[in-house]
């Protein structure tokens, strides 16, 4: 799966103009106001949201080097956590949103002696193992919803409840199996100027089937500890809601931040298409608030402004991380 210089040229350069365009438009949504407000009632607890997401970052990043199989000796923990940290940012602010970042990935690796293809292999088992564990999480937060101890207990009616995760774990089922099957496949011949496009995706997918099945074979291990870092990468990043809301004066669970976190992921990946997910997590915010029985008119406004500084705070660190990655580079050529 070659990728030519000149492509990646262009791929920069629209990445790079997009970036610029949405971030500024990202600053321009922003109520500096409110923020500040936030801010003032939050106090200097407010740094254990940066902590926590922080944690969160670095097991999402571990989680990846697992990922990586034999190339992880080539990379270092703190390497690749800026590295992915950059990748992301990078994925939350362009047209292409969490493809974008993860292409992005594999061109940020290639300085550390990461061939392309165990790159993009680790990338796609590190979206596919994501995917997975948030699903699993999903479920859980899910069933405790409706649950007695749950805060929205008869909210969903029984029948509709097990429909949705019933349809969850089959999506689940359906991509092990997908990937499982992938050692019956035959690697695909070499693509020909006579392939129509269709053929040649169909045999990009075949090939990335058999190396995510070769990689399971091969390291069942890692495999293993790439997804108990993503779960914890989920449920400590679910901490932020319960911090925020204690700060803000309300009685909450871990759980209800776990729930609050799972039901906005949800509400962002079918708004994934907008680039900076502007409103979209606003609206995530509110109504995830709502199901757990906050009504307040403003809550949602002061935890979406929090939200935001932790996502401008992060960002301003992706761009200091990547002047740091652009000046490294440029010592080792």
């Amino acid at each position: 799966m070659k990728i030519s210089p000149a492509h990646i040229r262009i791929f920069k350069i629209i990445l790079v103009l997009s970036i610029l365009i949405l971030l500024f438009q990202f600053i321009r949504h922003t109520d500096l106001a409110e923020v500040k407000s936030a801010l003032q009632n939050a106090g200097a607890g407010f740094i254990w949201v940066i902590v926590s997401t922080f944690v969160a970052y670095w097991f999402g990043a571990i989680g990846w080097w697992f990922c990586l199989g034999e190339s992880k000796k080539h990379i270092s923990h703190a390497k690749i956590f800026v590295v992915r940290h950059i990748s992301e940012s990078v994925g939350a602010f362009n047209p292409a949103s969490v493809a974008g970042g993860d292409m992005f990935k594999v061109f940020l690796l290639k300085p550390y002696g990461i061939d392309q293809q165990p790159a993009l292999t680790s990338v796609i088992i590190y979206r596919f193992l994501m995917i997975l564990s948030q699903l699993v999480l999903l479920v859980a937060a899910m069933i405790w919803l409706v649950s007695g101890s749950g805060p929205g207990a008869g909210l969903l009616p029984p029948g509709l409840l097990a429909v949705m995760v019933a349809a969850i774990l089959l999506l689940a089922g359906f991509c092990f199996f997908w990937v499982k099957k992938a050692g019956k496949l035959e690697a695909a011949t070499e693509t020909s100027s006579t392939q129509s496009r269709l053929q040649k995706v169909s045999g990009k997918i075949r090939e990335l089937r058999i190396a995510l099945y070769q990689f399971a074979l091969k390291h069942p291990r890692e495999l293993v500890f790439a997804f108990i870092c993503f779960l914890l990468h989920w449920l400590i990043g679910s901490v932020e809601f319960y911090i925020i809301l204690k700060l803000l004066g309300y009685d909450v669970t871990l759980m209800h931040g776990l729930l609050l976190d799972m039901g906005v992921v949800l509400v962002k990946s079918a708004g994934a298409f907008v680039p900076g997910q502007i409103g979209v997590e606003e609206i995530g915010n509110k109504l995830m608030l709502a199901v757990i029985g906050i009504t307040s008119a403003t809550l949602w406004i002061s935890v979406s402004a929090l939200r935001r500084t932790r996502q401008l705070f992060w960002i301003l660190m992706g761009a200091l991380f990547y002047a740091l990655f652009a000046r490294t580079k440029k010592a080792i050529s």
